[in-house]
């Protein structure tokens, strides 16, 4: 009975014993491969560091924060500038052909006015007075061919003509349908009058300055 029991314990303690001698075997095993596991994992986050370590850093426009969003949208239009406006200087004037149109502040001055007057009248109205003579619309005022000019006769505008065969005759043209050239002889009429004038207010001053005391 002893030696069963010896027996029994020592099995109990053997089996307790292996039993006790496989868990740690199974345990020993475990923290191994754990340790492998945990060595290879290690190993791949330090290969990984090393990788990245060597690859070069991206510029600034590979990042993804210096990315500009690309957009379908077409920028707006810019208005057409305004179109410039050339201006062009205005042409200087002409001097007008106009003898009513001269200046008449000296007695030469006016004189000239006076001559360039006539000399239009002379122009426009010639071929229509001599047209008269030709049509038989004059008038015979003498048999001699001899003229003496009247007062009314500076203010028409007349002809006389005293042909070879004798006698004397005298066409004036008449206001109604001729107001343009009346126009130009009633112009010459009141430079006349501002010559007269003028002359003589310069004759007194003359005189009263040869007649003052030095």
């Amino acid at each position: 009975m002893q030696n069963r029991s010896a027996i029994l314990v020592a099995i109990g303690f053997g089996g307790a014993g292996l039993v006790a001698g496989l868990l740690l075997s199974r345990s020993n095993a475990a923290a191994a491969a754990d340790e492998a596991r945990a060595a290879e994992h290690a190993a791949a986050i330090a290969a990984r560091s090393e990788e990245a370590a060597r690859r070069p850093e991206p510029s600034i426009l590979e990042r993804p924060e210096a990315r500009v969003p690309v957009t379908t949208e077409l920028p707006a239009a810019e208005p057409p500038p305004p179109s410039a406006t050339i201006q062009q200087a205005a042409p200087p004037a002409l001097p007008s052909s106009d003898p009513r149109d001269l200046p008449e502040t000296t007695i030469a001055e006016m004189t000239t006015k006076r001559a360039a007057l006539g000399k239009l009248l002379a122009e426009k109205a010639d071929p229509i007075l001599f047209k008269r003579f030709d049509d038989n619309l004059a008038e015979r005022v003498s048999d001699a061919g001899t003229y003496a000019y009247t007062p009314a006769d500076d203010k028409a505008i007349m002809a006389v003509r005293m042909p070879p065969e004798g006698g004397t005759w005298r066409t004036e043209l008449p206001r109604a349908g001729y107001g343009d050239l009346y126009a130009l002889k009633d112009e010459m009429q009141r430079l006349d009058k501002l010559i007269g004038d003028a002359e003589v207010q310069e004759y007194l001053k003359k005189r009263q300055a040869e007649g003052s005391p030095k």
